[in-house]
């Protein structure tokens, strides 16, 4: 039983460290690592602005990443569950047939594909996103982004541990567990993510 907590004390801190590198706010009370939303890497003006999820949506933030000239794929969708849940539900004008088809990895239920005819996007959810899809979501909020993630940069400062104590609930008969990493991370490659801004309605 020690060891299946354990387990997933170091479970958790990878989700901590996964949802920080997309999320984290070094200007927050407690500071954090710079994440893709906030970091400085990425202009502002190469975010993309959409008001809902369509047929032509995974196309439009596919095929925006990259240069003027120049179109790079090999990248990654981190989205909320729920616009994972809005790609599945859009259907064609005619055979009302599945625009998108959701592929999940092998042995995963956080990551896989999204096919669009020929277009393949890699897909990971993440659950600190705000879903651009939900009607009460704030117009301006970044709710996705993509690129390629050794445009990411996480460093580790020391290894990372996981303690069990057998004090501080000592009295109660239970036993603590905590795990501790020290981290740094930023986006290290011009313009390597690109955000989607939800926009306001039209």
């Amino acid at each position: 039983y020690q060891s299946r907590v354990s387990e997933g004390a170091l479970n958790a801190l990878r989700k901590k460290t996964g949802a920080l590198i997309v999320t984290g706010d070094p200007a927050a009370t407690i500071p954090e690592i710079t994440g893709i939303l906030k970091a400085a890497a990425i202009e502002t003006g190469s975010d993309v602005q959409l008001e809902k999820i369509d047929a032509g949506t995974l196309r439009k933030i596919a095929l925006s990443y990259g240069g003027a000239n120049n179109v790079e794929g090999g990248g990654v969708l981190l989205l909320n569950k729920e616009d994972l849940i809005a790609f599945g539900d859009i259907r064609g004008t005619n055979e009302k047939r599945a625009v998108y088809e959701i592929e999940f990895s092998e042995n995963s239920t956080t990551t896989g594909t999204i096919k669009d005819g020929g277009l393949a996007v890699r897909f990971c959810i993440v659950e600190e996103l705000p879903a651009l899809s939900v009607a009460g979501t704030v117009a301006g909020r970044y709710c996705m982004a993509y690129g390629k993630p050794l445009a990411y940069q996480l460093d580790l400062f020391g290894p990372y541990s996981v303690e069990v104590s057998r004090d501080y609930k000592f009295a109660e008969g239970l036993l603590a567990v905590m795990g501790e990493v020290m981290i740094g991370g930023n986006v290290v490659t011009e313009n390597g993510f690109i955000r989607v801004k939800k926009k306001a309605a039209s």
